[in-house]
């Protein structure tokens, strides 16, 4: 405690003892009746503060006499202490709450010197004369800074107290700039929490192999997502919960059968689902994507640039599992790789010309990487 912290309270402890004619020991926390109030004392506080039986002595050597009685009795004071950040936060009451004494919270960097202004605060409140006196303007330090509430009853004060520790830190769900985290605490400054709807086009490009056995396939997608992004008051945006997604794909072949030349072209339509472990919007994200989806596939048979046989398609179900990155520029432009793996039932067995000649033999699970560019607004 510095020299001008020590002499305040040499002051205090002064005023509080000489307020009172010599021999009055016996008259401090008396209640309206003269009986000696029973006091109990209700005590928490984090390491590394003082602990209870400190506090005691504290008070004690401010009311000569006096002593704190079994928890059984009918009041308490009582005192907790929270950290928030850097700083402590003192809470004063008397339970149950009495008309002549009012709570108080007082703040300060240091656990010691906050227990010590507290202590004078209880004195004072167990004084009903000297409550009235302007003997604290401010406690034992000028770090000291008492809430500027005045009087507050119980609920007050809590709903004060819950109100500082949900300004001190909010739970976000996603990350920024710290990849492999699941939960992250953030620091939110005083303001406005928002809400920011973002839509993402993607147009891709790549292959699909062993849709076709033998045969490489050219896949082309067209994709639609949204985002949600939880903005906090200084400008930070933190991307939450799930992506919806859409996505229309064209799948294109041609191969060699025979003497026979095969083209295969193809169409679906999936929507599902991402999730992302590290998402920065002016930067690097990694998505994970499962997409349910229904197309067609036709296969044209041809000898000689002569159509043969084209009235052969087939239906397909698939699942699509893909690992996506992406890397976004002044977050609006985007570049895009995607790959995974293509899960896909058939409803024909074989796709056969109108001889029985086979025409491609269907695959499942296949595998297929794009990469593309895409517009965020």
């Amino acid at each position: 405690m510095t020299m001008n912290s020590l002499l305040k309270m040499l002051i205090l402890g002064a005023l509080i003892l000489s307020s009172r004619r010599a021999g009055a020991v016996e008259e401090l926390g008396l209640d309206e009746t003269g009986v000696v109030r029973q006091m109990a004392l209700d005590f928490s506080a984090p390491e590394p503060c003082p602990n209870e039986d400190a506090f005691r002595e504290l008070v004690q050597r401010r009311l000569p006499g006096f002593e704190f009685s079994a928890p059984s009795s009918q009041e308490a004071v009582r005192i907790v202490v929270t950290k928030h950040g850097e700083q402590f936060q003192g809470t004063f009451q008397i339970v149950p709450p009495s008309e002549n004494t009012a709570g108080r919270i007082i703040n300060a960097a240091d656990c010691a010197e906050l227990l010590d202004a507290l202590s004078v605060v209880v004195a004072i409140a167990l004084n009903p004369e000297k409550s009235q006196s302007e003997v604290v303007e401010q406690p034992t330090t000028k770090a000291l800074e008492p809430s500027a509430s005045g009087s507050k009853s119980p609920d007050e004060l809590s709903a004060e107290n819950a109100e500082i520790q949900n300004k001190e830190a909010t739970k976000v769900p996603t990350l920024w700039h710290q990849p492999m985290e699941v939960n992250r605490t953030v620091s939110v400054e005083k303001g406005k929490l928002s809400f920011d709807n973002k839509f993402s086009f993607d147009l891709q490009f790549g292959g699909n192999f062993g849709l076709i056995r033998g045969a490489p396939v050219m896949q082309f997608d067209l994709s639609f997502r949204w985002e949600l992004f939880l903005v906090l008051p200084q400008g930070k945006e933190y991307q939450v919960g799930l992506m919806p997604r859409v996505r229309v794909t064209y799948w294109d072949s041609t191969y060699k059968v025979d003497d026979f030349k095969v083209r295969m072209q193809g169409y679906g339509f999936a929507g599902g689902l991402c999730t992302t472990p590290y998402f920065n919007p002016v930067g690097w994200a990694l998505l994970l994507c499962g997409e349910y989806g229904s197309g067609l596939l036709g296969f044209r048979q041809t000898q000689q640039s002569t159509p043969v046989d084209y009235d052969n398609t087939l239906q397909l179900n698939y699942l699509n599992l893909s690992l996506e990155a992406e890397y976004h520029l002044f977050s609006v432009f985007h570049f895009n790789l995607r790959t995974g793996v293509q899960f896909s039932t058939f409803d024909k067995s074989q796709v056969v010309d109108n001889t029985g000649a086979e025409l491609a033999g269907l695959h499942s699970p296949s595998f297929f990487a794009t990469t593309g560019l895409g517009l965020r607004f």
